[in-house]
């Protein structure tokens, strides 16, 4: 989506080409891009000429002779192209004819932007723009604060909020946050007042620079006709997952604020909240049920995935499903069976985990959502096999040189098979917050426990 880097830059762009010019006839091709009746757009427009161009947080305005007024927004995919007369585009939705011959083409491939006519006398208390907040450069950081103080919301979902800011999307957002070593998650009441002022100030610079670059091109996203932004070279952390982080070489995270994609470096942006979700992983046999106990021991919620499955395989339906994947006529859940085709075909693995997986998923987010003070523990052993890693906050790895010993220990006859389970099993040492070296010593685990408690805990202060 545009935002004001780019809507800025197409300003520029097209304010030196359709200054002065006259607008001699308006075509409407797809009448949901006006807001109102597309008749009056055309009849009020038409014969007007092009006095100026501006722009309020993300919306265009074009300043028309006897006081009319243009307020565009382009949305996801909006643009405007001049042609020469004739041309046309591929999702053009209105055409406007000038008195030098060319056409100004509003183009829209997802048919999500607006063009709107009003008057100069009260356009800017249209229900469009009289909620806009000021841009970063003009915003006052001291009733900004008193409005964060009191939101329960995510900083991020705060920012992209254009009552509260103006201007600001998801890619500049993101690079704020970096910039300013602030998690998209923390909620907007858990940020200092010294925690804000530099962050819009940030977001100003952030905002500036981009502007000189003529914005970021994204995807399929250009401003204008010929128009290309630079500042995507520049981009630090957006969209950028699995990177390494320019700062720390942390692997670079993505996860999901209020359903935005934001990308994050779990090292340099720290959550901060009075409780969290965290996932202990790592192969079997290294000791995560331990640790598991022992954050239920120090006042954690605890949750095993394994249990989770175990209270999934006594639903009928995902019997019959399991057991269509083995071939089995079984009305139960035949571990034997399933353990010797396992052992034939390693394949079978990987269909079980397509059924199951997203089911213990939606399980795990049914416990994340009841709303609660604790810190809530997971064990979750194939967490990233899963695809489950972006669903908590605070990822532990634990480890062990004793493995074998300790897997030979728990189950003499199986722990060949059990050590096989972990050839499915992706680590990914360098995403783990934490990292808990298991080698046989409780008073050593129960130390690393208090520890992370204590450190989740410190963040807030």
């Amino acid at each position: 989506m545009p935002e004001l880097p780019e809507v800025e830059t197409i300003k520029n762009t097209l304010l030196p080409h359709l200054k002065n010019l006259t607008i001699t006839n308006i075509e409407v091709l797809y009448k949901n891009t006006i807001i109102g009746e597309s008749d009056v757009f055309k009849k009020e427009l038409t014969n007007e000429k092009i006095v100026d161009i501006t722009r309020i947080g993300k919306f265009l305005i074009f300043h028309l002779t006897n006081e009319k007024i243009i307020i565009s927004h382009l949305r996801m995919e909006g643009k405007f192209y001049i042609l020469k007369k004739g041309e046309i585009t591929k999702y053009a939705k209105v055409i406007f004819s000038l008195s030098d011959g060319n056409v100004l083409i509003y183009d829209d491939l997802r048919c999500f932007g607006l063009l709107k006519l009003s008057y100069k006398n009260c356009y800017k208390d249209d229900e469009l723009l009289k909620n806009i907040a000021n841009e970063p450069k003009d915003i006052n950081v001291d009733l900004l604060f008193e409005k964060s103080k009191n939101s329960n919301e995510c900083i991020k979902t705060f920012l992209l909020d254009q009552k509260n800011v103006a201007g600001l999307g998801n890619i500049y957002v993101d690079e704020t946050l970096f910039k300013s070593n602030i998690n998209p998650k923390t909620k907007a009441k858990y940020i200092s007042y010294n925690e804000l002022n530099r962050l819009i100030k940030n977001a100003d610079e952030i905002l500036n620079k981009a502007i000189n670059l003529g914005g970021s091109t994204i995807k399929s996203y250009h401003p204008s006709k010929g128009v290309d932004g630079r500042f995507q070279n520049l981009l630090q952390i957006y969209d950028k997952k699995n990177q390494k982080c320019p700062n720390c070489q942390r692997n670079i995270r993505k996860i999901k604020v209020n359903g935005r994609g934001s990308s994050f470096c779990p090292n340099c942006q720290p959550y901060k909240n009075d409780s969290y979700n965290i996932a202990i992983y790592g192969e079997v046999g290294v000791g995560k049920s331990t640790i598991l106990n022992l954050f239920k021991e120090y006042g954690c919620l605890t949750f095993n995935a394994d249990e989770i499955v175990k209270t999934l395989y006594e639903d009928k339906k995902i019997i019959n499903e399991v057991n269509k994947i083995f071939d089995s006529d079984d009305d139960y859940i035949n571990k034997a069976k399933i353990k010797e085709k396992i052992l034939s075909n390693p394949l079978y693995v990987n269909k079980l985990n397509r059924l199951i997986h997203p089911k213990v998923k939606q399980e795990c987010l049914k416990i994340i959502k009841k709303s609660t003070k604790e810190n809530k523990v997971f064990e979750i052993p194939l967490l990233y096999t899963a695809k489950m890693e972006d669903i908590f906050d605070i990822i532990i790895l634990v480890k062990s040189n004793k493995q074998k010993e300790y897997l030979q220990k728990r189950n003499p006859d199986n722990y060949q098979f059990l050590l096989s389970i972990n050839k499915n099993n992706i680590i990914k040492e360098d995403d783990a917050d934490f990292i808990i070296e298991n080698n046989g010593n409780i008073n050593k685990l129960k130390q690393n426990v208090i520890t992370i408690i204590n450190k989740l805990k410190d963040r807030l202060n």
